[in-house]
């Protein structure tokens, strides 16, 4: 944001951006698509989770609450948003293909 932006201008060109489909503003290099479904930590979540993370909370606060324009994919909003919790106190269990397709993310 530039700091001769006014308010009006800000407020319009955030509006764009949620209004922009995800696929449209991330790519992820040639190459590096199988390492999203990957866990280094592992306590963490994959790190497709952290990719779609930002977008879940774009959408979830900054859209809905402060623009009132909903998500392209309620339930990726609230996967998302949260991940695959591990049940209990364990490692989590997930397995990378319970993750969507990063076609289904907007990744490309």
């Amino acid at each position: 944001m530039l700091a001769t932006e006014n308010g009006v201008a800000i407020r319009r060109r955030m509006l764009d951006r949620f209004l922009t489909p995800p696929a449209k503003r991330r790519t992820i290099p040639p190459g590096s698509h199988r390492i999203l479904y990957e866990r280094p930590i592992p306590e963490r979540h994959r790190i497709i989770f952290y990719v779609g993370h930002l977008e879940a909370f774009d959408c979830n606060l900054l859209g809905k609450h402060g623009f009132g324009v909903d998500g392209f994919h309620p339930a990726l909003d609230r996967l998302f948003a949260f991940g695959i919790d591990p049940v209990s106190s364990g490692l989590p269990s997930d397995l990378p293909s319970d993750w969507p397709p990063l076609s289904e993310c907007g990744v490309t």
